[in-house]
């Protein structure tokens, strides 16, 4: 069944998103900053949720843990879920990644506020 994954991947996502939306607003809304300190800003706080997905998700759970939900059958015992080096890959392509829509999105906050708040 996908429906779970997706359900539970959407609320995740969606409440990262509008976290990082109204920390934004909150942090700026008396203290205009201008568009590099939002883009800082949401640069971190995309990072330190990357970081506790690499160290706490990735490493601590699906390699050292390992609980049977995520183990796929028939592959138990496989060295890929012992390869910690796969999810700090991930991890580094996740910052470009971020940087990327941090910058866009720090360019529409910055403008939204700029125009409807400042």
């Amino acid at each position: 069944n996908k429906t779970v994954p997706r359900i539970f991947l959407t609320t995740a996502f969606s409440i990262i998103f509008l976290y990082l939306i109204w920390s934004v607003f909150r942090t700026f809304r008396h203290n205009p900053g201008g568009y590099l300190q939002i883009l800082i800003h949401t640069f971190l706080i995309c990072t330190i949720w990357n970081i506790t997905d690499l160290i706490i998700m990735d490493w601590l759970i699906f390699c050292k843990l390992k609980p049977r939900f995520i183990v796929l059958p028939g592959s138990e015992g496989h060295p890929a879920y012992d390869d910690y080096s796969f999810h700090l890959t991930g991890f580094l392509k996740g910052i470009l990644i971020t940087l990327g829509a941090s910058a866009v999105l720090s360019g529409l906050l910055y403008l939204l506020m700029r125009f409807l708040i400042w």
